[in-house]
C-alpha cells in the first residue's frame, strides 16, 4: 500500500511539474468525495516539492439540502486541517436551469464554471485543479461520442486545457488523467481519508451516472478491457488533432484578417482547403469571435460551408448573437451588422441639399459650390464617399435618401437605364452597405450612387460649369 502511495503522489507531483505550474498558485474544486479529496491531499502533501500555493473552492448546488451542508462542513473543516484556504458558495441549480431552460446537469457545469472563476481569481490563482480519473476520461469519450462531438470529443480531456463558457475563461488543470478509480479509492484508505459520498452519483437521471453505472458494464460483457481501450483511443486521436489543428492554425492565420469586433476569411483559399482543415478553420474563427465554441454544431459548421461556396449576400445567423455573412471574396463573422458596415444609417426621410451651401448628417458633412468640371474625375473612394460635378442647374432642387424598391439608374457611360440593384450587385457594393450607401436625388432620378457612380445624364463634361457635391466621413 505505501508503495501505491509513493507512486500515487509521484504522478501528482510530476503532473504539476510537465504542465509547468511548479511554484504556481492553484485552486482546487472539491466536493468532499474520493477523487477530490485525494486530489487535494496529494497536491498538500507534494507542495513542498513542486512549490505550489493552494486554496479550495467548494460549491453547494442546492440539491441535496442537509447533506450538501454536511458537504460543505466536511471540506472547510478538512482544510482547515491541513492550512488551506478554503472559500465555499452556494447556487440554486435548479432555478438556474429552470430560468436559462436548460438541463440540471448543464446548468451545475455552469455554475461550477463561474464559481471556480470567480474563487480562483480572488486566490490569484492560474489554474483550477480538478479530479478526474482515468474512468472518467472514459466515460467523458463515451458520452461525446453518443452525443455526435467529433475527433475532439473523442480526444477526451486533457491534462491541462483552457474552458470558456459565456465568454468567461477558466485554465483548468487535471492531475488524475491516469489514475484510475480504484487507484484513488485505494489511496483514501491508505492515507486515513474518509471522502463523502454524493447519493446523487447513483442516480441514473443523469447522463454520465447511465453511462458509468449502465453502459459500460454492459460494454465490458464484450470487451472487460472497455476502458483501456477507449483510453488508448483517446491518445491516438489526441495526437492527430494536434498536426490537424496545428496545421489549421497555421493556415488560418495566412488567410484570414481580424475586422472590427469579427474575423474576414478569404473565401477562394478557404474553399480550395481540404474539408477537414476548412471545418476547423470555420469552428476556430467563431470561437474567437464568440469567446466559446459551445453550441456550435456540425450543422452550423454546414452552413458556414454552404456560404463559402454560395453567392455574395448570403448569411446564417449562429448561436451567442455571431452572424456569418458572404461577401465578395471574403466570409465576415461579426456579432453585429454595425460591427462591418462602415457606412452610417442615413434620414429615414429625403433630406435637401442647398447650393452652394453644407449639410452635416450623421457620420457625413456634404458641401456644394459652383465650379467647372476637371479633365479627369478622381477614382471612387466607395464607403469614403468623394466629389461629383454634376451637370444640373443651382436652382434644381437636390435631395439625399437611401435606397427604395424599383429604384432605377442610368450610369455614366451607359445609354439605357438599369436597376439600381443590379448596379449595386454588378458593382460589388456589399449587400450590408446598400441600404446606407447615399444617393442624390434630383427630379425623382438618381443623379449619383455616393462615391460609385454618377449618372450619365448628370455627369458634367470637362471645363464647364458644375454643381460640385463633395461627401466626407465623420466621426459623428
Amino acid at each position: 500500500m505505501a508503495h501505491l502511495d509513493q507512486q500515487f503522489l509521484h504522478t501528482v507531483s510530476e503532473a504539476v511539474l510537465n504542465s509547468g505550474l511548479s511554484g504556481a498558485t492553484i485552486t482546487v474544486a472539491v466536493s468532499g468525495g474520493p477523487d477530490s479529496l485525494s486530489l487535494l491531499n496529494a497536491l498538500h502533501k507534494t507542495s513542498s516539492h513542486t512549490k505550489i500555493q493552494l486554496n479550495v473552492a467548494h460549491l453547494n448546488h442546492g440539491l441535496r439540502l442537509r447533506a450538501a451542508k454536511a458537504d460543505s462542513n466536511f471540506v472547510q473543516s478538512f482544510c482547515q486541517s491541513i492550512g488551506v484556504p478554503c472559500v465555499v458558495g452556494t447556487v440554486d441549480v435548479l432555478k438556474m436551469a429552470a430560468d436559462r431552460k436548460i438541463s440540471i446537469e448543464e446548468a451545475a457545469r455552469r455554475a461550477r464554471h463561474i464559481f471556480l472563476s470567480q474563487s480562483s481569481a480572488q486566490f490569484g490563482s492560474v489554474a483550477v485543479a480538478l479530479g478526474h480519473t482515468s474512468d472518467d476520461q472514459a466515460e467523458t469519450i463515451l458520452m461525446h461520442l453518443i452525443r455526435g462531438s467529433g475527433l475532439a470529443g473523442l480526444r477526451g480531456m486533457d491534462q491541462i486545457s483552457t474552458r470558456i463558457i459565456d465568454q468567461v475563461s477558466l485554465q483548468l488543470f487535471r492531475p488524475l488523467l491516469s489514475i484510475s478509480r480504484m487507484d484513488v479509492e485505494r489511496y483514501c484508505l491508505g492515507s486515513h481519508l474518509s471522502p463523502r459520498i454524493d447519493t446523487t452519483n447513483f442516480s441514473k437521471e443523469f447522463t454520465r451516472n447511465a453511462i458509468r453505472l449502465e453502459l459500460i458494464p454492459s460494454l465490458q460483457k464484450y470487451n472487460p478491457e472497455i476502458k483501456k481501450t477507449l483510453l488508448r483511443l483517446s491518445q491516438t486521436v489526441s495526437r492527430d488533432l494536434d498536426f490537424l489543428e496545428d496545421t489549421a492554425k497555421e493556415v488560418q492565420n495566412s488567410i484570414s484578417l481580424p475586422v472590427k469586433h469579427g474575423v474576414a476569411i478569404d473565401t477562394k483559399a478557404l474553399g480550395e482547403l481540404p474539408e477537414s482543415l476548412a471545418f476547423r478553420i470555420l469552428k476556430a474563427s467563431a470561437t474567437d469571435v464568440n469567446g466559446s465554441s459551445s453550441d456550435i454544431t456540425l450543422s452550423h459548421m454546414e452552413s458556414m460551408m454552404n456560404l463559402v461556396c454560395g453567392s455574395a449576400g448570403r448569411s446564417v445567423n449562429l448561436p451567442h448573437g455571431l452572424i456569418v455573412t458572404r461577401g465578395y471574396g471574403e466570409l465576415l463573422m461579426h456579432k453585429s451588422n454595425d460591427d462591418i458596415t462602415p457606412l452610417p444609417l442615413l434620414p429615414t426621410q429625403p433630406t435637401v441639399l442647398f447650393v452652394p451651401g453644407v449639410l452635416e448628417l450623421t457620420g457625413w458633412r456634404v458641401e456644394t459650390s459652383i465650379e467647372k468640371a476637371p479633365k479627369s474625375y478622381p477614382n471612387p473612394e466607395k464607403s469614403s464617399g468623394g466629389i461629383a460635378w454634376l451637370k444640373i442647374s443651382p436652382n434644381d432642387t437636390l435631395f439625399i435618401r437611401s435606397r427604395k424598391p424599383g429604384d432605377r439608374f442610368q450610369p455614366s457611360g451607359m445609354r439605357n437605364h438599369k436597376k439600381l440593384q443590379d448596379f449595386m450587385v454588378d458593382t460589388r457594393i456589399p449587400r450590408l452597405w446598400r441600404d446606407r450607401t447615399p444617393l442624390l436625388m434630383l427630379k425623382g432620378e438618381i443623379a449619383w450612387v455616393v462615391g460609385w457612380r454618377t449618372a450619365e445624364w448628370a455627369s458634367a463634361e470637362s471645363g464647364t460649369p458644375s454643381i460640385k457635391v463633395e461627401f466626407t466621413r465623420t466621426k459623428r
